[in-house]
Order: structure tokens, then sequence, then C-alpha cells
């Protein structure tokens, strides 16, 4: 989940996020800027990018997992 403005979160809430394995970041930029960043992103990873394939698996194990398509 992407949350915009900067906005601060109830404690409670983080804990629900945690509790259903929902990974969260925040920024201070507002909503339209973060769209505008986004579409603009060009996210490219090539077959023999391998130092780039390699950081994305480890990413994804440490932050995600499989056990989270998993159980949803």
């Amino acid at each position: 989940m992407l949350l915009t403005a900067g906005k601060s979160i109830p404690e409670g809430f983080l804990d629900l996020f945690e509790e259903a394995g929902i990974p969260v970041l925040s920024t201070p930029l507002d909503t339209y800027t973060v769209a505008q960043h986004l579409h603009s992103l060009v996210a490219r990873v090539d077959p023999g990018s391998s130092e780039k394939l390699t950081a994305l698996k480890r990413l994804f194990q440490k932050h995600i997992g499989l056990d989270f398509f998993q159980s949803h």
C-alpha cells in the first residue's frame, strides 16, 4: 500500500497492516505528484540484467516472500 501526503497513521492501523502482511510505504508527496512519478517510471529488467534480477529476488524474498501470495 502506498500512502501519500505524509499524514500520520494511527499505530493501530499499522499493526493491522502488519498482521495482514500488507507492505506499507509512505511519502510526503501529494497523490497527484506520486501518480505522475509512477506514470513516467520506466522500471525495466532485461533477461541479461543479472545484477538487477539477483537484487529483485533478494528484495522480494526479504520483504514479500511466497507466503504472501499463498495466503491471499
